[in-house]
């Protein structure tokens, strides 16, 4: 009887573990056939135009719309933002913050990049911040004679609230109040249509990474304060191209790909 008893708890549990065997592959085998169904998607979309301001263009961003509106590659510019190389981030003073010897390397790694591309770059403009001076130098070096001009609002600051926020970051109204507008100021400067047949024309902008976060998110008209989420390597590229007609497009963000990985740094 005993033997009987199990006997029949031997089999009971091979039943019991077959059939969750079974259930669990024809789960499985029945999710993966539904997950190569075509998906169903709704008839129309939420909002459209007007009524979906987040996904409208304003094709005069610039104000200059009724100053040039054209395809022509003659009215193309494009902006290669720089990030400064590594530096002595613990130092004590701002004059104290140069370029360590990685940085001056990731330096010379975009410098050659750059003469590769052997684009016909009409200036180099960069931040007074000594990092950013010292990567600018490395660079007109590289490339030859090339006007290099330095200007206060390129400096690094916060462009922005950041949504969502950083854990921990706190930082002073008055401070965060003086550097947006600083940054706004920089980005109208620096970014706007070709109003006369120069180019296509080509400039070196070498600053820091909130900027080139900030002036990527303003340029493709995404919200601003979403510029904490992109990370952008130190000496990285972010080339951005304003288009005659007032179109933008990004060709690269934080490229970094002639940067060797050993050497790779944020």
């Amino acid at each position: 009887m005993r033997f009987r008893f199990k006997t029949i708890l031997e089999i009971s549990a091979g039943l019991s573990a077959g059939i969750t065997a079974g259930v669990l592959a024809y789960n499985r085998i029945n999710n993966e056939v539904k997950a190569l169904e075509k998906p169903t998607f709704p008839s129309k979309l939420p909002c459209t135009g007007l009524e979906c301001p987040v996904t409208r263009w304003d094709p005069n961003w610039d104000l200059r719309n009724c100053e040039s509106s054209s395809n022509d590659l003659k009215m193309e510019r494009n902006i290669i933002l720089i990030r400064h190389g590594q530096y002595e981030n613990h130092a004590q003073t701002e004059e104290k913050m140069v370029l360590t010897e990685l940085g001056k390397q990731q330096s010379m790694a975009v410098a050659k990049r750059l003469k590769t591309l052997n684009l016909p770059y009409r200036s180099i403009q960069t931040s007074r911040m000594i990092r950013a001076a010292e990567t600018a130098k490395i660079i007109q070096n590289e490339l030859g004679k090339i006007e290099l001009g330095f200007t206060n609002n390129l400096k690094e600051g916060i462009p922005s609230h950041c949504i969502p926020p950083v854990p921990g970051w706190d930082y002073e109204d008055g401070i965060l109040y003086t550097d947006s507008q600083r940054c706004e100021y920089s980005f109208r400067q620096l970014f706007h249509r070709l109003t006369k047949p120069k180019g296509p024309t080509f400039e070196i902008v070498v600053c820091h990474a909130n900027l080139i976060r900030f002036f990527l998110c303003r340029a493709l008209q995404f919200p601003p304060e979403a510029w904490i989420r992109f990370s952008i390597p130190n000496c990285s590229m972010t080339w951005i191209t304003i288009h005659g007609n007032g179109t933008v497009s990004a060709r690269c963000v934080g490229e970094h790909t002639f940067i060797p990985a050993h050497m790779l740094t944020f």
